[in-house]
């Protein structure tokens, strides 16, 4: 339960420092008006990867009623497929050390 908790103020912290920044894309992942229609957050796969997919989608319904937008959970294949879906902009939030998000970013 502490994980699911901790994990869940990591991606609201995530959120907020990604509403903080700016995007290269012309519509910022939303609609015209700048709502925003889904978020995907990603995983790295740790020791146990059905023990984050598990975590992950709890994760994923809690952080979508809150938030009322679509959130989506996937657990990546790798470290590096995850920093470059970020860098790519196809996952918006990810679980990964700072230098990974400089080199997403």
């Amino acid at each position: 339960m502490k994980k699911v908790v901790a994990l869940f103020f990591s991606a609201i912290l995530a959120i907020g420092l990604t509403a903080c920044g700016t995007s290269s894309d012309s519509n910022g992942g939303g609609s015209k008006d700048g709502e925003v229609k889904k978020i995907v957050m990603g995983f790295v796969p740790s020791q146990d990867s059905d023990e984050i997919a598990d975590t992950v989608e709890p994760l994923a319904d809690k952080l979508g009623e809150e938030l009322d937008v679509e959130v989506e959970g996937k657990v990546m294949t790798s470290y590096s497929a995850l920093v470059e879906a970020m860098g790519s902009n196809q996952v918006q939030i990810g679980f990964l050390p700072a230098f990974g998000y400089v080199l997403a970013n």
